[in-house]
């Protein structure tokens, strides 16, 4: 039953993501609880992650044994029904004891609250632009160009086995990033690690990292 009603909202936002309006952002959560009583719960949110100002689609989905219990959660990034971004992480188990830590989350005060707080509005769809300066990663991306995050990315996922393309390619994107600023965007990896810089790279039709800390 609930994969049907998330085929349902995910071909909905998907379709609404054909609709020219930035300010048109949407968010639904998904609650269900199956044969096996296990924590499952969906978020989805509507907005241009790839600049192209064409709505897309954000998908979260989070699992567990209960909510007290450490959660597995993912992310899937659609764009004009494909696939342009997906991360899946491992249970939170070595870190799920410190969500009774205040300090650990912020603005919380006990073990339900920040849990909740880092997973429906911190990691929850948060993917927003990416707070590192313009013109320091494209310098980043020039003097580490070999052992860049982006050269290696290319390298290893793209399916670039020239070296000279696949430096020209990181020199192109770091260009495209000192002079026309577009929206770069991370996630979340935990409470306390930020994910990867990234940009949308319309050849690969994929988001591509540029830094990672």
């Amino acid at each position: 039953m609930r994969t049907n009603r998330l085929i349902v909202c995910v071909v909905i936002f998907i379709l609404l993501g054909c609709h020219n309006s930035d300010e048109n952002k949407l968010n639904v959560r998904i609650d269900s609880t199956n044969k096996a009583n296990k924590f499952d719960t969906t978020l989805i949110r509507v907005a241009d992650y790839t600049g192209d100002g064409i709505l897309d689609t954000a998908i979260l989905h989070i699992t567990g044994i209960n909510f007290i219990s450490p959660l597995s959660w993912g992310y899937d990034l659609w764009s004009k029904g494909q696939i342009v971004f997906h991360y899946e992480a491992s249970d939170d188990s070595t870190s799920d004891r410190f969500y009774a830590d205040s300090n650990y989350v912020g603005h919380c005060r006990d073990y339900i609250n920040c849990k909740k707080k880092f997973f429906f509005q911190e990691l929850g769809l948060n993917i927003d632009s990416s707070t590192y300066p313009a013109d320091w990663i494209a310098d980043f991306m020039k003097s580490e160009k070999w052992d860049a995050i982006t050269y290696q990315y290319i390298v290893d996922s793209c399916g670039i086995t020239d070296n000279k393309e696949a430096e020209f390619i990181v020199d192109s994107i770091a260009s495209v990033i000192r002079t026309k600023k577009p929206k770069l965007i991370s996630f979340l990896e935990s409470a306390v690690m930020q994910g990867s810089a990234m940009i949308f790279v319309k050849r690969f039709n994929r988001f591509v990292p540029v830094y990672h800390e």
